[in-house]
């Protein structure tokens, strides 16, 4: 018995070992089934030395019983990379293509409200925006707000209508907004304003 083979035990970090014949226009450790597309990447630890590498490409069974698995070629690997980012590229230019911005002020000050999910009171989203872009600014605007959200014993929310027909009483159409401002009425009416009354807050 001789000593004098390198083995992989013998690797040394960055150095080169060679783990047998390999084709060299397969893409290392990569093996895929041609009809369902599962992809399996193989690694190889290398205990003793502590290295990692790439496994091989035998072909084996389908984990999904639809054949066997193959090795992928460089080129396949390559044309594959280069249509996922033109794919991506397409995707990132239209994200950033130019959205529609809202014209007017009131609805996006609204947007902006904060609020929480305790029992607020809701109004109507449309009729809001259109009194308030009437509105000179301090100028307070009525408000009707036809639901509160509360909660019942168990913790869950539920829905209590202040309409006298409910939900009858909304329109097809109608959007309803959680106010954190405050409603004086009984019967949820009060006032909300278009911007601070005297100009700053």
């Amino acid at each position: 018995m001789t000593t004098d083979k390198k083995t992989l035990a013998d690797a040394k970090p960055g150095g080169r070992v060679r783990l047998g014949d390999q084709r060299s226009d397969l893409v290392p450790g990569i093996v895929r089934c041609a009809k369902c597309s599962f992809q399996l990447h193989r690694t190889n630890l290398y205990l003793q030395s502590g290295t990692v590498g790439a496994g091989d490409s035998k072909t084996e069974p389908c984990p999904n019983g639809c054949g066997p698995l193959w090795p992928v070629t460089w080129e396949t690997w390559a044309r594959e990379g280069w249509a996922e980012a033109e794919r991506l590229h397409l995707e990132n230019a239209a994200l950033a293509a130019r959205q529609p911005v809202a014209s007017n002020q009131v609805v996006e000050d609204i947007e902006q409200l904060p609020f929480d999910t305790s029992a607020q009171p809701s109004a109507n989203y449309g009729a809001l925006a259109v009194d308030g872009a009437r509105q000179p600014v301090g100028e307070p605007i009525t408000v009707e707000a036809v639901a509160t959200v509360r909660r019942n014993g168990d913790g869950d929310r539920y829905i209590d209508w202040l309409t006298e027909g409910g939900i009858a009483d909304l329109e097809v159409g109608d959007v309803l907004i959680v106010s954190d401002r405050g409603i004086t009425d009984e019967d949820g009416s009060g006032e909300v304003y278009a911007a601070p009354p005297g100009g700053t807050e």
